[in-house]
């Protein structure tokens, strides 16, 4: 066989046992939203799902409050659906109108997934995420010795140490080997209470026949999937390169030209005092609709609930115990996160922070104008209903909402 027509019948071959050992698709349960971000949908507002698994799903989108809707006519549409698969394609209609969303895909099976719709610059984005456990409000406020879901001890309360992602050990000693009383006593096998399986009295057989020949298709099938791995890694190691992975596109300004991007590195954002807790709020609920937050605050600040997020509350601003907070939590979530500080106490935790997280984390201080501005930062300040954002040498307008700042519409108010 010539190396051509092995190297093409290689993967074909792996992928024929893949399927034979994948199980069978399943169908999954996910929470739909669309938000409209100013746009007035007619309706009907219907979603089209469809995967290679399955069929196409259609699911009717609802701005009624109606479950799981939770606010009638804010411009957010919800509703549920069902489909197998982990990649779906997604199409909107509405109004006469129909929106190619795109692919998304999930990539934790356990936990419940939402898909989440959104318009940018005109076009529906699809975007897949899991849904954490959280009450009302968009806030989950982390207890001590609570994660977000039920994976290793984190606190978030600063009590002299660090927290650390390997959380607090059980108690130690005392304990039966198997927690059973027979079994700690060495009672007799198959006694009650005994962990030590029964005896099989003389000359029957404790395994039949069928498991002799099942241990055996499964070697064999290991071993037919190690060969066929080996000789792709052959052929792989042996084709012609094709350079290497090229860099990705640079993000456009979180909230426009001039502003910085959340994959930018750490961004500042001043304004006057008496307005830090506004703009701290705008600019916490815009992030949150792209990562979830780790919100680090001093001096007695608060910020109210946001849509989005998850957003995750931390009382201190010492510089080891938020580096390790969000270690944790990129770890257990799956995906990069930003960690916003809020205040002017905040300033020496950002300069620290800098070398200590990770390259995909985003760190953003928001600060008063009474400190040293520096050149870079963004300085913010509200106008009337409309926010007047000053990047260097140019100028950007927004308005807040519900879900944080939105760039403002032109014309004369902008």
């Amino acid at each position: 066989m010539q190396p051509s027509i092995l190297r093409r019948s290689v993967p074909l071959t792996f992928a024929a046992i893949a399927l034979t050992l994948s199980p069978a698709a399943h169908a999954s349960r996910m929470v739909v939203r669309l938000l409209a971000q100013g746009a007035q949908l007619e309706g009907p507002v219907t979603v089209t799902v469809s995967s290679d698994e399955a069929d196409p799903v259609e699911v009717e989108m609802n701005d009624a409050g109606e479950t799981p809707d939770v606010t009638a006519g804010d411009g957010v549409w919800s509703s549920t659906g069902e489909i197998a698969g982990d990649t779906v394609t997604v199409k909107v209609a509405a109004g006469g109108q129909t929106w190619d969303a795109g692919s998304v895909t999930w990539t934790d099976t356990e936990l419940a997934r939402d898909l989440e719709l959104s318009f940018t610059d005109g076009d529906m984005v699809a975007s897949a995420a899991t849904a954490l456990p959280q009450p009302s409000g968009g806030v989950v406020p982390l207890g001590d010795g609570e994660t977000p879901d039920g994976g290793p001890s984190v606190s978030t309360v600063q009590d002299g140490s660090p927290p650390t992602a390997d959380g607090a050990s059980g108690p130690v000693g005392g304990g039966a080997p198997n927690g059973s009383p027979a079994a700690a006593a060495g009672g007799p096998p198959g006694a009650p209470g005994s962990s030590l399986p029964p005896t099989e009295p003389p000359g029957q057989s404790q395994s039949g026949g069928d498991d002799g020949s099942a241990q055996l298709f499964i070697i064999f099938g290991l071993g037919l999937l190690g060969l066929v791995l080996l000789g792709w890694m052959w052929f792989s190691a042996n084709r012609r390169g094709r350079g290497g992975v090229p860099l990705p596109l640079a993000q456009p300004g979180l909230l426009g030209p001039g502003t910085p991007p959340l994959s930018g590195g750490d961004s500042i954002w001043r304004s006057a005092p008496a307005d830090l807790p506004a703009l701290a709020a705008g600019l916490v609920a815009r992030i949150a609709r792209e990562r979830p937050v780790l919100l680090a605050t001093a001096d007695g600040l608060t910020v109210p609930p946001v849509h989005g997020g998850p957003v995750y509350p931390a009382d201190f601003l010492e510089v080891d115990p938020i580096a390790d907070l969000a270690d944790a939590l990129e770890e257990q979530l799956g995906r990069p996160i930003a960690v916003v500080l809020v205040g002017d106490a905040a300033a020496t935790a950002h300069v620290g922070l800098r070398g200590e997280l990770a390259e995909s984390t985003a760190l953003v201080l928001i600060g008063t104008t009474e400190s040293a501005v520096e050149p870079r930062a963004v300085r913010c300040a509200p106008d009337g209903d409309v926010w007047r954002l000053s990047a260097g040498d140019q100028q950007v307008a927004v308005r807040a909402s519900a879900f944080g700042f939105e760039p403002a519409p032109p014309g004369p108010a902008a």
